[in-house]
């Protein structure tokens, strides 16, 4: 992911501006708080993230 902690946060909402992605990031953490849901963890790597993601598959019921 090339250092960009917020990678996830980028995809999600493309149009927020990379220095404002630190507090939309704190603002998603709360959200998923909120209503039960896992947080959104900070990665360093695109390796290291897949392969976290990858054993632990989950499914999010919208």
């Amino acid at each position: 992911m090339g250092g960009l902690p917020y990678h996830s946060v980028h995809h999600a909402f493309p149009n927020i501006p990379f220095n404002q992605l630190p507090e939309a990031f704190d603002k998603i953490q709360l959200v998923l708080k909120k209503h039960h849901y896992p947080e959104i963890k900070k990665d360093n790597g695109y390796l290291r993230t897949a392969w976290r993601l990858s054993r632990q598959p989950s499914v999010i019921d919208v």
